[in-house]
């Protein structure tokens, strides 16, 4: 992803999410209790990722407009993650899929639809998302089954 400042915390938010993905890797080398990792996956979105994609949604996506074939494919990946996050009909299959999905938005948040939002923005719209965006802090989980 080009550096821009109005777009540096996000990438390190996606740096986050990517971590996450290799803690249920990690979960299902290590044959974690998929209860186990479940419980972490619902805390990940609840404290972290449910933020992150509510100001791309209201702040970033936006500039693109509601119509642009990348900002509905980010927002059908969002639904369809947190749908994920949230399934425990068989964990793990979600969990797998939550991992695989999560892993192919970020990078094609970061490769196509970022890069498009650089090109199609104002000064004034990235200053006001520099501004109005705070990077998310680490969450503090206690269950560290991936080490």
């Amino acid at each position: 992803m080009e550096e821009h400042p109005a777009i540096e915390s996000f990438r390190h938010e996606h740096q986050h999410g990517l971590h996450f993905c290799w803690t249920i890797q990690k979960g299902f080398q290590k044959g974690t209790d998929l209860k186990r990792m479940q419980a972490y996956a619902e805390f990940f979105y609840i404290n972290y990722l449910e933020d992150h994609f509510q100001f791309e949604e209201e702040m970033v996506f936006p500039i693109l407009g509601n119509e642009n074939e990348l900002v509905k494919k980010a927002k059908r990946e969002h639904r369809r993650i947190k749908r994920l996050f949230f399934d425990r009909d068989n964990l793990l299959k979600s969990l797998s899929l939550l991992e695989e999905e999560l892993y192919s938005l970020i990078r094609f948040e970061e490769h196509e639809l970022y890069k498009a939002v650089l090109d199609h923005a104002s000064d004034e719209q990235l200053e006001s998302i520099e501004n109005s965006h705070q990077t998310l802090k680490e969450e503090d989980y206690p269950d560290h089954f991936w080490e």
